[in-house]
């Protein structure tokens, strides 16, 4: 005969029904389940507020075009990070980028140190090691959105070695060897201005058909401060497998008005036969006044340098 409880109000259960913890530890085992404690688990104790920091992106929109602001990291296996202050990377066509430089006109000082240790702030809290880069874009109102961080060299690096000059490659062999970095923040400045131009085997007057084909004859320009980063030689054929991308013009002068009238310069030097490339439209941005101005951003090349006519046949599939 089952024993009930003395008291029904406290419960309707017989007391030899109700499950023993040794009984319900094996039951829930059998089952696959955690066996429920007889005293509850004390909750686990906050965590720690973290201090508050300047936030990496705001939430307020903006219905103007954004900018692309990216921070060169270099970071090491033994705790050190640093930036190499900013790339301007706004003029693009279908967001492969054109034209870099570095300073970055138009940004207020104040913001380009604080994007500029928001960049570090990350590379640190990631523990990241390497050289890379932190992308950005910045609104009417100079407020910066974080994008994504690029984990490698990136086409554009050089532009940051010639307003600091740090060898980028060098110091990433660096950190790949676990050595650490040669330099500390307070010895990276920015010295003048420094501009790159990417030459594409593409007809720009042909939406940007690809070039491919047998380069006949080569003219690189030289001079004080220009440089010519590429492969390609008299008698190299071009192929069509690959990205269009064939060199790198770029130029550094004490201000930027200077390193766009070097800019010039070099572009009217030089000289690739046998294909067609994107020299003649790095020309034709350079003297517009809104690049002059620094007034441009990442939808300017489509919205006000290509003709309705030009645009048009980019859209067509």
């Amino acid at each position: 005969m089952t024993r009930r409880c003395r008291s029904p109000a406290r419960s309707a259960t017989p007391c030899s029904s109700r499950p023993r913890p040794a009984a319900a530890a094996r039951a829930c085992a059998f089952a696959g389940r955690r066996a429920p404690s007889a005293r509850p688990s004390p909750r686990p104790a906050p965590r720690p507020t973290p201090p508050s920091r300047t936030p990496v992106c705001t939430s307020r929109s903006s219905s103007t075009p954004p900018r692309h602001i990216e921070v060169q990291l270099l970071a090491d296996s033994h705790g050190n990070a640093v930036h190499c202050w900013e790339r301007e990377c706004s003029l693009q066509r279908r967001h492969q980028k054109l034209i870099e430089e570095s300073p970055a006109p138009t940004l207020p000082s104040r913001v380009r140190r604080r994007i500029c240790e928001a960049a570090v702030r990350l590379a640190k809290q990631a523990g990241y090691v390497n050289a890379g880069t932190c992308e950005f874009l910045v609104d009417a109102d100079s407020n910066f959105y974080f994008i994504e961080v690029n984990a490698r060299i990136q086409v554009e690096h050089p532009v940051t070695e010639l307003v600091t000059g740090i060898d980028l490659i060098k110091e990433q062999i660096r950190v790949a060897a676990g050595q650490p970095l040669s330099v500390a923040q307070a010895d990276i400045h920015q010295l003048g201005h420094a501009i790159e131009c990417r030459i594409n085997c593409e007809d720009p007057e042909h939406n940007f058909r690809p070039s491919p084909g047998l380069i006949t004859g080569l003219r690189i320009p030289g001079g004080i401060g220009v440089r010519w980063d590429s492969h390609i030689a008299p008698g190299y054929r071009v192929p069509p497998n690959y990205d269009s991308m064939i060199g790198k013009l770029l130029v550094h002068a004490p201000t930027r008005i200077e390193a766009i009238a070097r800019m010039l310069r070099a572009l009217d030097e030089l000289r690739i036969d046998g294909i067609t490339t994107t020299a003649p439209l790095h020309r034709r941005i350079l003297h517009t006044p809104d690049f002059i101005e620094g007034k441009v951003d990442t939808t300017w090349v489509e919205r006000v340098l290509l003709t309705p006519r030009e645009t048009l046949a980019q859209a067509t599939p």
